[in-house]
């Protein structure tokens, strides 16, 4: 939403926020009641062989998945573009022509955070230089806020250049907490991403036991895997709002800064 007193500069930002917004409730849709209609790409089917009730892919033309990857990709392009923003902003505090590679950096290093200034930067007078170093992932080491900068930073970089790819992973309880970090590939077909799937394909825990399709089974995870077996869980009711959450916070104090600067 744009606020009502934002600043001038940071209004496009507020604007792709209000869109990555937009974004997140189609993947709540997709990944949530989705799982409920008679689109569901996963369905429950009876194996033969042990009498148990499994969870089986059944899709066979991929769109669903597809289409909900480009949701994710699109919500986390517009999550890291409001922080670039944000860059863009406080350069235009200074200047109407601001260096066309101005952006927020991201660093897990201070070493490069110099050279970094010099060029991203160069444009962004130093008190936005000082307020963007203070979101800096080096700064907030064993700290959640740093994961979830970094998290919308990596699956940008990688949206740019692949499709996600997108599994699913089964929620026991309705309250279940889960924190989010790089994790193994919890559940796909075998050892295969659900965008890779043949119909039919059982569904398999990371153990290689088969997913039993029992009441308590919720399908509320996406899992983001960018290496083989290896990616990034997402709970969609938590970990998504979470970062949604970081990069609003990042705005709210850049805007209160640029108001107050703008007054004096």
């Amino acid at each position: 939403m744009l606020l009502p007193m934002s600043h001038m500069f940071l209004q496009g930002a507020w604007a792709k926020l209000e869109r990555a917004e937009f974004q997140f409730t189609k993947i709540k849709q997709k990944t949530i009641s989705g799982f409920d209609s008679d689109q569901n790409p996963i369905q429950r089917k009876l194996d033969d062989r042990t009498g148990r009730v499994v969870w089986v892919w059944c899709d066979g033309n991929q769109k669903h998945w597809i289409d909900l990857s480009l949701d994710i990709g699109e919500l986390f392009h517009n999550l890291r573009s409001c922080l670039d923003y944000i860059a863009w902003g406080l350069a235009r505090t200074v200047t109407s022509t601001p260096f066309r590679r101005t952006a927020f950096p991201l660093l897990d290093n201070d070493s490069n955070w110099k050279s970094t200034t010099r060029n991203e930067l160069r444009d962004v007078p130093r008190f936005g230089v000082e307020f963007i170093e203070r979101f800096q992932p080096f700064q907030f080491r064993n700290r959640s806020f740093n994961r979830h900068l970094q998290i919308i930073n990596k699956l940008n970089n990688i949206d740019k250049h692949a499709l996600l790819n997108v599994a699913v992973t089964p929620l026991a309880r309705a309250d279940d907490e889960t924190s989010i970090a790089g994790a193994d590939l919890i559940e796909s077909v075998g050892d295969i991403p659900l965008l890779e799937a043949k119909p039919g394909d059982e569904l398999f825990s990371a153990d290689g036991i088969p997913l039993d399709a029992d009441s308590e089974d919720r399908f509320t995870f996406i899992d983001l895997i960018d290496e083989p077996r290896q990616g990034i869980i997402l709970k969609t009711r938590g970990d998504i709002p979470r970062l949604i959450r970081a990069v609003r916070f990042v705005m709210t104090k850049a805007d209160a800064g640029m108001l107050a600067r703008q007054v004096d």
